[in-house]
């Protein structure tokens, strides 16, 4: 463009010299040097133009070059950027197959662990895709070629693809807090579970130790009663209690200290009438806990065939109708019931019915033992020792 403006300006020039010299206003002729000048004159500026063309045409060249190459640079940026970025996204999907592998299956590890690594992985990856969509955004500003509008479309499937990855390790996460919730509702059902069968052994404890004491008092009366007998009338005595003297403590009706269900002997020689028979009842053992309905608990004396049996019961009368469960407090029973029946009715006046207070229960107890052996010997006396 300058070497134009600069030739045309020269032209002016020498076309205004040629009119002055070649056609002098007198009409004589110009000098030969004059004439050879202005055609060295000419040359020389078709000359100069060239020169500036091709001195134009380089800085040209030079100048395109320079933005070739800073073209050039600018893609190979978009393209290591775009490399990166993909990079990071296979490293997310491969992170990610690990970590819900390893530790959505692995019950072993806790699940409060398993949900802050989780999260933390989660976290770090964002932030790793943030850092290079930043990057990113900065070279778009630059003017797009269709490479670049190319990666921009990738970078942003990559970036939905791991929305959805994120949404469905999310998903994992929500299952891990579920299925813990789940361990504390299980867990929270069975500390709830322990107390009820704490309370429960606890409330049976505290009428263990309010019954048993009388329990007892009847068997070892009886019992002592029947060993004088077999020594007057020279028999043996019999029985299924595993002590000697027999005790309810150590019986089938006991276990750890506690009341149950159970059933033990004594008696005298083979005579099935002189066989005392003690149950206790009201009490079972379940898998895990014992079970005991309060108002059957009792024990009874059976002694006699069964068409001809005498029958004693003892039973406790509880004043309210739960028993405290706190240690140290009274079972709530603060009397029981003796009740023996014999056969033939009330004829021969030996039937009892009648409240008996825990705390000065001997004399009544030993009256109802009486009775049951009285009505024994009317009923099957002991044969006389040959």
């Amino acid at each position: 463009m300058l070497s134009v403006v600069i030739l045309g300006f020269l032209n002016l020039i020498l076309a205004y010299v040629a009119f002055h010299v070649t056609v002098h206003p007198i009409g004589k002729k110009t000098k030969k040097w004059k004439i050879v000048a202005l055609k060295c004159a000419i040359v020389a500026c078709c000359l100069l133009a060239l020169i500036l063309n091709a001195v134009q045409y380089k800085v040209s060249e030079k100048t395109a070059s320079k933005n070739a190459s800073k073209i050039t640079d600018l893609l190979d940026q978009v393209g290591g950027l775009s490399n990166q970025l993909t990079q990071s996204v296979q490293e997310n999907k491969d992170q990610f197959q690990k970590l819900t592998t390893d530790f959505s299956t692995n019950s072993e590890i806790s699940s409060v662990v398993r949900i802050g690594i989780l999260k933390d992985e989660i976290v770090q990856k964002s932030n790793e895709v943030n850092s290079l969509l930043k990057e990113y955004k900065i070279i778009l500003s630059e003017p797009q070629n269709m490479e670049t509008m190319r990666q921009e479309r990738e970078n942003l499937l990559a970036q939905q693809n791991n929305k959805d990855k994120s949404s469905l390790l999310q998903k994992q996460i929500d299952d891990i807090n579920a299925q813990k919730q789940a361990s504390l509702d299980a867990e929270t059902q069975r500390e709830n579970q322990q107390k009820k069968e704490q309370e429960g052994l606890l409330a049976l404890k505290n009428i263990s130790d309010t019954t048993l004491p009388v329990f007892n008092a009847v068997i070892a009366n009886l019992s002592r009663r029947l060993e004088a007998f077999a020594n007057d009338y020279k028999l043996n005595s019999t029985g299924s209690f595993p002590s000697d003297p027999p005790t309810i403590y150590s019986s089938h009706m006991v276990t750890n200290g506690l009341l149950i269900s159970g059933t033990d002997f004594i008696g005298l020689g083979t005579n099935l009438e002189w066989r005392c028979v003690f149950s206790t009842f009201g009490v079972q053992i379940g898998r895990s806990a014992y079970r005991f309905n309060k108002a059957r608990i009792r024990m009874t004396v059976t002694s006699g065939d069964t068409n001809d049996d005498s029958l004693l019961t003892i039973q406790p009368f509880w004043a309210n109708k739960q028993v405290p469960k706190m240690p140290g407090s009274v079972a709530g029973a603060d009397t029981f019931s003796l009740t023996l029946t014999v056969p033939g009715g009330d004829t021969n006046g030996l039937n009892l019915d009648e409240g008996v207070p825990f705390t000065n229960s001997t004399a009544a107890i030993d009256e109802a033992v009486r009775h049951l052996i009285e009505s024994r010997d009317q009923s099957s006396p002991i044969p006389k020792a040959h």
